[in-house]
This record gives C-alpha cells, structure tokens and sequence, in this order.
C-alpha cells in the first residue's frame, strides 16, 4: 500500500485504519513502516510493526464523549462557572457567570485575568485563590462587592 510505498522511498510512517475479521469483529490497527538501511545508504528492507489499538479508540471515544457532556453541563448551568489558568487568564465561562457579573457575554468573561480584577484582590479572593494554587487544598471564601 501508500505507506510502504513511503518507506521504500525513504520514509518513516504511520497508519490507521479499521479491520473487520470472518465473524464481523472490529478492530482497530496501527501500523508504523520504517526503511531499513544497508551501511551505503540503500534501502534494503521495510519493517512495519502493527499493533492492535482497538481499546485504545474506545477510551479516546469515550473521553471525548465525556468532555462533550461536560462542557455542555457547565454552558446549560445556571450556576456561574469560569475556569482560569494558574497565571490567571480565563479558561472558559457559562452563560450565568456573565449574567451574575454583568458582563455583555461570555468572551469578556474569560477575557479577564482574575490577578488583575479589583474585586478578587480587595476581597481576598486573590490571596484565597494564590493559596490553593500554592498547596492544592481547597477553600471556601465568601465574597461580596460588586464587579466591574
């Protein structure tokens, strides 16, 4: 196929593609084909190594499938969520978070840096969130003041 033709010209490849065995089982494989060499330089052989990733696709296919759920859990809550970098750049945000902090949507939500915001620094958020960061242990704080 393609890829041996590539590693008879030289090249390092990789392929995946989808077996279907007698009894109608599925499996999915991945093959790398590589060029053995003689001292001179020439091509004298082709190694392919395949290996069976079937389990694999199916916990990728299901992280993905989870990661979807969650992300529209978080857009479809009402309770404001936003996620920021350790550096303090925004991540993502909800709906409700730019309606709690009066912002036009959410991209000027997560255009925030938390380390800059007024709020975070004269409440002690800032120093709550610098401690978690810190040591990893959560905290609650209770915050009130109004955003800008």
């Amino acid at each position: 196929g393609e890829l041996h033709g590539r590693a008879c010209r030289g090249e390092t490849g990789r392929l995946q593609f989808r077996l279907v065995g007698l009894r109608g089982t599925e499996r999915w494989v991945e093959m790398h084909s590589t060029p053995l060499r003689e001292p001179d330089g020439g091509i004298h052989a082709v190694l392919s190594v395949t290996r069976d990733i079937t389990e694999r696709r199916r916990a990728e296919r299901r992280t993905q499938e989870a990661w979807q759920f969650n992300k529209r859990l978080i857009e479809h809550s009402p309770v404001a969520i936003v996620t920021y970098r350790p550096t303090g750049e925004g991540v993502s945000a909800n709906a409700a978070s730019a309606r709690l902090l009066g912002a036009p949507d959410v991209a000027a939500v997560v255009a925030r840096n938390f380390r800059q915001l007024p709020l975070w620094r004269e409440s002690g958020l800032l120093a709550a969130a610098e401690a978690v960061l810190a040591d990893g242990r959560p905290r609650e704080q209770e915050v009130r003041g109004v955003s800008s």
